[in-house]
């Protein structure tokens, strides 16, 4: 919640207050944005070592530097809007943890949680000549876990998708261009992903969300 309530406040804050609405922003669009990313969500390995009962691992939260493209369509209809939105950001976060609650120091595991995509309908509403909005849709993104089995290093990873909901501001800076912060969250759920070795098989199960806070700009075609 704290990383939700610093997304709000951050888009709200710079939403640029004039006389009157903005111009016309039905059309498409492109843009850029860079920021930070953060996962977290427990983990949970299955190995012979319990006799595949499961034990958690802690540590495993972690972030990194975001950066991508976004592009979408706009339907002004006067003090607010309607728009669809899709977005690619790539970032590579890569956590190491041999601590568990179950056996206190045990096996190295890891985990990976790289890029993401979505795709939203947008809602925006037109506060002075800046525009706030949300949207809420599907995301995709890669995740996977390794595991130190004794020497031998194994690793897996799988596609997974969740639904994503965002909130942002955008104010112009010049002709057919506009700043933006941005604020998403995204919940993948929980996946399963397994990894092979030579004598026995061995999973995680994880659940993953992300939060993902970028500035960037928006170029509009019209």
């Amino acid at each position: 919640m704290k990383r939700l309530e610093l997304g709000i406040a951050a888009a709200l804050s710079v939403v640029a207050v004039g006389a009157v609405h903005a111009e016309d922003m039905t059309g498409p669009y492109f843009g850029g944005h860079l920021g930070s990313m953060q996962a977290s969500g427990d983990y949970t390995a299955y190995t012979p070592r319990n006799y595949y009962e499961g034990f958690g691992m802690q540590g495993l939260d972690g972030s990194d530097l975001a950066g991508g493209v976004h592009a979408g369509y706009n339907w002004d209809q006067g003090a607010y809007l309607l728009g669809l939105e899709g977005t690619l950001t790539a970032f590579d976060i890569n956590t190491l943890s041999t601590t568990s609650m179950t056996l206190d120091e045990g096996p190295e595991f890891g985990r990976s949680i790289k890029n993401m995509a979505t795709l939203a309908p947008k809602l925006g509403m037109k506060v002075g000549k800046g525009l706030i909005y949300a949207k809420a849709g599907l995301a995709m993104g890669s995740i996977g876990a390794t595991h130190d089995q004794n020497g031998e290093f194994l690793s897996g990873s799988n596609r997974q998708t969740g639904w994503m909901a965002g909130i942002g501001a955008e104010f112009p800076v010049a002709e057919r261009m506009t700043m933006r912060v941005d604020y998403t969250y995204a919940d993948f759920g929980s996946t399963r992903t397994d990894m092979y070795g030579d004598d026995a098989d061995i999973w995680v199960d994880q659940s993953i969300s992300e939060g993902l806070l970028t500035v960037g700009f928006n170029y509009y075609f019209n």
